[in-house]
């Protein structure tokens, strides 16, 4: 099928209050992506982005933690590190 430039589809545990995600940038620091809610089904929600904070590939938070600030920094675990968790 065709694919719809700017949706993605996420696990709902990353979309906070149905407006936006926390995303990591290339300098390893949080900020808020804001993002259209489409669709949800189950544990899936389908959203726009349309002006990335950010340009580049998003680096995106799974499980946001209510304590994040934007521009707070983080660590990124490769998926090694984290499945090693």
């Amino acid at each position: 099928g065709d694919s719809l430039q700017g949706v993605y589809q996420l696990l709902d545990t990353s979309v906070v209050e149905d407006s936006y995600i926390w995303c990591v940038g290339p300098d390893q620091k949080l900020w808020l992506q804001p993002v259209y809610l489409i669709a949800r089904q189950n544990d899936t929600l389908i959203v726009r982005i349309e002006n990335k904070v950010v340009s580049g590939q998003l680096g995106m938070v799974r499980r946001p933690l209510a304590s994040f600030t934007e521009g707070q920094e983080v660590k990124v675990l490769s998926r090694k590190e984290f499945n090693q968790r």
